[in-house]
């Protein structure tokens, strides 16, 4: 992009322009270690919650098939609870996946390209500030 420093004349002025953009790029490369540190994190918790979340479905399935053949009594209301905590325990891990999983995954995904093009721009305008403060010599 054709940025209008020629309208900037004094060194001072683009100096200090380019000590403000030189450190938006560390903060952004900082953001992006810590984006990187998350990232792993999600995809070791993103498996972990997906074998959870394929036992819990096993076992709703199975305690729903026993219980549509058990008669009313003891044993029914005791797999009838159990049948409840799996489901709770279900939807616990389907929120958790959400914010820790497969989805916050890609999320954090997206903020590193995002990362990744700004600092390519902010890159491209400190070389365009060097490049005014080399012709105003």
């Amino acid at each position: 992009m054709a940025y209008s420093l020629n309208l900037i004349t004094v060194l001072p002025q683009l100096a200090a322009l380019k000590t403000a953009t030189e450190k938006e790029i560390r903060v952004i490369d900082y953001q992006q270690t810590g984006i990187e540190m998350k990232k792993d994190t999600y995809v070791t918790t993103g498996a972990e919650i997906d074998v959870e979340m394929a036992t819990l479905d096993t076992e709703i399935k199975a305690l729903a098939s026993v219980l549509a053949t058990l008669p009313a009594g003891d044993a029914k209301d005791f797999n009838t609870a159990k049948f409840k905590k799996a489901e709770y325990a279900y939807f616990v891990a389907s929120e958790r996946d959400k914010k820790y999983g497969s989805v916050a995954l890609v999320d954090k995904e997206l903020d590193m390209a995002k990362n990744v093009q700004l600092l390519i721009v902010l890159k491209d305008f400190v070389a365009a500030i060097d490049a005014r403060i080399a012709a105003l010599g």
